[in-house]
């Protein structure tokens, strides 16, 4: 019996095929575990997944439409879209059910592509609350993380969808960020600037975005500008999460290889260190860049840098666990 699990395990390691295999069928498993509770007892914003969303998506379209093309675009309308499709052949309860499923699944396949279809993926799905919470409580935004990942790994591999990951945006506007940081890079890649003119600029923009945000909120008539507030330290910031980002930086920026996806991700913590004194919602736009760093790490060849890493993650996860740090989990 032991040899035989050997066996397995020197398999998964050395058999890609074999490990993509054994990753899709556990991320199916997964992605069915979220929707067996029928009542969806998790979900903190079941009032507007159920009884709105999923109810009256169609009525919150059309008076969006009313109100001009730019506050229709800026409002997400590829959600209501989805919801006001389903809500055509499903109960309410069920289109929850339908969204979670999907939004787990095409993301852990899109996670797993990013890691090399490493298991320890699937294992940090669940046990990291920063993305858990995202397929349970905040399921818009789970979706939208799982088409951005999705067109990510297109895009890297030079496929002709990259581009669906634009769509990730018209479902949860957070997203646009992650395309920020695709840009800089872009722009810093064709002026050949080093590593250290990178970050200073990058550190300069993100000082401005705050500012640049409520402006941009007004003009598209967005209803998050009297919804939140955009200004200052959020109030549940202990200053945990700005010391362990911090440090976990600093390593990942010395130790990591450097290509697009290791840019990517200093440019994505840098933000949110940058974002911690100076918007409320950083740490909710840093969620959608945590799954994307967390398997460039599962990718890197090298073992001990992977051990490292997946400690460190399961310290942190576990201490988020035990103080129920729910909502401030990147704070």
């Amino acid at each position: 019996m032991l040899e035989k699990f050997k066996e397995i395990i020197e398999k998964l390691q050395s058999d890609l095929c074999f490990r993509k295999k054994v990753y899709i069928t556990l991320a199916l498993l997964a992605s069915i575990i979220l929707i067996i509770p029928a009542n969806i007892y998790w979900a903190h914003d079941r009032y507007y997944y159920v009884h709105l969303y999923a109810r009256i998506s169609d009525d919150m379209l059309l008076r969006r439409l009313e109100e001009g093309i730019l506050q229709t675009l800026s409002n997400e309308p590829l959600f209501l879209l989805f919801n006001t499709f389903l809500a055509n052949f499903l109960s309410t309860t069920a289109v929850v059910r339908f969204i979670i499923f999907s939004a787990s699944f095409i993301s852990l396949i899109a996670f797993g592509k990013l890691a090399k279809y490493n298991l320890w993926m699937i294992f940090f799905f669940f046990f990291f609350p920063n993305i858990i919470l995202k397929y349970t409580a905040q399921i818009r935004q789970g979706l939208a993380i799982g088409v951005y990942a999705f067109g990510l790994t297109a895009f890297l591999n030079k496929e002709k969808w990259g581009a669906i990951r634009y769509l990730s945006i018209f479902i949860h506007t957070s997203l646009a960020f992650n395309f920020v940081i695709e840009w800089l890079e872009r722009i810093f890649e064709k002026l050949k600037l080093r590593l250290k003119s990178r970050i200073s600029i990058s550190f300069l923009l993100f000082l401005l975005i705050p500012v640049a945000i409520p402006i941009a909120l007004y003009i598209l008539g967005d209803r998050r500008l009297e919804q939140y507030n955009f200004y200052g330290l959020y109030s549940g910031a202990s200053g945990l999460g700005f010391v362990m980002w911090f440090g976990i930086g600093i390593v990942y920026l010395f130790f990591a290889k450097k290509k697009f996806i290791f840019n990517f991700c200093i440019y994505g913590i840098l933000m949110y260190l940058t974002f911690y004194f100076t918007l409320d919602i950083g740490s909710r736009i840093f969620e959608n860049v945590i799954p994307i760093f967390i398997a460039s790490i599962l990718a890197d060849k090298r073992r001990d840098f992977r051990k490292f890493f997946i400690i460190l993650f399961c310290l942190v996860g576990t201490l988020i666990w035990l103080t129920g740090a729910w909502g401030n989990i990147a704070a």
